[in-house]
């Protein structure tokens, strides 16, 4: 990957998708997090991060808000189809310029059968 291009943060989302095929934990429950730095993104033809997900079927649970310091929009917490998804809040930074981010998942009906 190019650190300095615009489609890097696509292209990573990318490849852990396809990480995800290869090791055939396709249709497993998937939890994401980290700083998604969505303006890094911005002009890409390829999508961001989360838009690579998205199109995955992989939903956000939650959005770092800065409510009680760090910056606003930047850290997130996605998950697959199989969980549900409650309870996102901002836990203050320690002393980080990012918030300390939750959210509630449970696994949504039946357990799925592990591929093998």
């Amino acid at each position: 990957c190019d650190a300095t291009s615009r489609d890097t943060h696509a292209e990573i989302a990318r490849m852990l998708l396809q990480k995800r095929r290869e090791l055939g934990a396709e249709s497993m429950p998937t939890v994401v997090t980290c700083d998604f730095n969505p303006f890094a993104s911005s002009g890409s033809s390829q999508g961001s991060f989360e838009s690579n997900l998205a199109s995955a079927g992989i939903e956000k649970a939650y959005e770092g808000r800065g409510t009680f310091g760090g910056y606003a929009g930047l850290d997130k917490i996605f998950y697959s189809p199989q969980w549900t998804a409650s309870n996102g809040a901002d836990h203050g930074t320690g002393s980080s310029d990012h918030p300390a981010i939750i959210a509630d998942l449970a696994l949504s009906g039946s357990l799925i059968a592990m591929p093998g």
